[in-house]
């Protein structure tokens, strides 16, 4: 391994912490918003990304994704959330649920912003490379994170505007959902969409995936 794929390899994981903290705080912070101090006591409502750090799916995955796939991956401990403690615990938790993947969207938009106002620019390499990276990075963890299949927060959304009766069905799944997920990820399933999303994405804004 050399210098260059090293720092690579650093820059990836770093970019991906960043944003998997803004993502859990942004969880945190509408359910305290909404009445919910279950994430500020357990100390969980901060950018601190060590409170978040799942050493295995905020440090190893992502370590191990930069080398196979050049672009990290990985997740970090869910924020806790108690529905009962919410104001109006169905409509908030579509908030709750949806405040991750647009905290993602929030940090894409940023850097489109740094690109197109060219305070990074294609003259400084590792800078432009870094932010296309981050919002790229960014942009999948919102479509991935929206896909309906529980826990992901796009279940978490579905099940919010579901009937009760269909949403205690739904939210049944959740203890299968990972088997379904990683069954996706593993056949390839789930690749095609993300990677046709960001490329819509990407092309909207004319950068380059």
């Amino acid at each position: 391994m050399n210098f260059v794929n090293l720092f690579s390899i650093i820059t990836g994981v770093c970019l991906l912490v960043l944003s998997l903290s803004l993502h859990e705080f942004a969880h945190g912070w509408v359910a305290f918003l909404r009445g919910d101090c279950t994430a500020q006591k357990a100390g969980r409502l901060t950018l601190n990304p060590l409170a978040h750090v799942d050493v295995y799916g905020i440090i190893i995955v992502p370590i191990v994704s930069m080398l196979i796939l050049g672009f990290p991956w990985g997740w970090a401990k869910p924020v806790p959330v108690n529905p009962f403690m919410l104001k109006n615990p169905k409509l908030d938790m579509f908030w709750v649920a949806l405040a991750g993947p647009l905290a993602n969207m929030f940090l894409a938009f940023g850097g489109i912003f740094l690109i197109k106002s060219h305070i990074v620019s294609t003259h400084m390499s590792f800078a432009f490379i870094a932010t296309v990276m981050f919002v790229q990075l960014n942009f999948v963890l919102a479509v991935f994170n929206m896909i309906p299949i529980p826990p992901l927060d796009g279940s978490r959304v579905l099940a919010s505007l579901l009937p009760r009766s269909l949403a205690v069905k739904y939210v049944r799944l959740e203890p299968y959902g990972f088997f379904i997920i990683f069954g996706c990820l593993f056949f390839g399933w789930m690749q095609p969409l993300v990677s046709f999303t960001v490329k819509v994405f990407f092309d909207i804004f004319g950068l380059q995936v």
